[in-house]
């Protein structure tokens, strides 16, 4: 019968199986490394041949291809270049010469127009204001109120470079005097994430809601990096009280405007009414904060441009 083994053994034999363990893990390492540098080695190999057989395809067909007459596009009167690489693939594949013709630049920039404008219609820009910028919005187009106008836009782009308080409101009762538009290139100036809404229009909207889908839209004019309100306090949802609004739009917009206010996003407001009447449709609070930062322009006296162009 053997001996037991002492203490200092058992040690040694549980060592000497903990290396072992270790060493054959070691060795399935370095066989999986191998074997992927093999499948590596493979890869690289196969993509180099593919290569070469591209670039051997494209040179072959290339003097045919560049000899072949240009398309011309079927909407615009623009010679279409060949697409020499795929058009090489594609007579390699067909043992044919097979030309593919590279876009039409007109199509692509009117389908790129047609993508912004319609980035800028879901973010609620009015169709008829997708090209206003501060750029292009129209200060002289009479001359009796061109100056007030003009400074007006100075004012509105001055406030948009240093944006030193929250709120630009534009007032002024009469439709058609170039509000929304101002409101809309001041709004594009500010960010790339903006919304417009029409006051009441949206409102009708919110009302049809359900809750959870209420309090999302609540929250995105809460947090959108800047925000048109056109044509402020133009509806009540319900009974008028002495102020001529009603609890429900203060408490919405109390929401929507403190939230902006402490969080310095900009918020460009539009409305037909005077200072007074504006001011009655919001809470104490929300007043108070608007009065603390904002910008006002009116545009009180300014005539109006939609009715001047429809002969009134």
């Amino acid at each position: 019968m053997s001996e037991p083994l002492s203490p200092e053994e058992r040690r040694q034999r549980a060592l000497d199986r903990a290396e072992a363990a270790k060493a054959a893990r070691a060795a399935e390492i370095a066989a999986d490394e191998a074997a992927i540098r093999q499948r590596i080695e493979r890869f690289m190999s196969a993509a180099a041949k593919v290569q070469s057989r591209r670039a051997s395809i494209i040179a072959h067909w290339t003097p045919q291809i560049e000899a072949a007459p240009l398309a011309r596009c079927s909407k615009h009167p623009v010679d279409l270049a060949h697409d020499i690489e795929l058009s090489a693939i594609q007579s390699a594949k067909a043992n044919r010469l097979t030309i593919v013709s590279a876009g039409c630049p007109l199509c692509q920039e009117e389908a790129d127009i047609r993508r912004a404008e319609s980035r800028l219609i879901r973010a609620g820009i009015p169709p008829r204001q997708i090209g206003v910028r501060l750029s292009t919005w129209d200060a002289n187009w009479e001359p009796t109120f061109a100056p007030q106008r003009a400074a007006a836009l100075g004012r509105v782009a001055e406030w948009v470079d240093r944006r030193p308080n929250p709120f630009l409101v534009i007032l002024g009762a009469r439709g058609g005097t170039g509000k929304t538009a101002l409101g809309v290139a001041a709004l594009r100036a500010l960010s790339t994430d903006f919304r417009c809404i029409e006051y009441r229009d949206w409102f009708s909207a919110t009302l049809a809601m359900e809750f959870d889908e209420r309090f999302a839209e609540i929250s995105l004019l809460r947090q959108v990096g800047a925000l048109l309100i056109d044509d402020f306090g133009n509806r009540t949802t319900g009974g008028k009280d002495a102020a001529g609004g009603n609890l429900f739009e203060r408490d919405i917009m109390g929401q929507i405007l403190n939230h902006r206010f402490e969080q310095r996003l900009p918020t460009v407001i539009t409305t037909n009414l005077d200072g007074r009447a504006f001011a009655g449709r919001l809470d104490d609070r929300t007043v108070d904060r608007i009065r603390a930062g904002r910008l006002v322009i009116d545009a009180g006296d300014w005539p109006s441009k939609r009715a001047a162009e429809a002969g009134i």
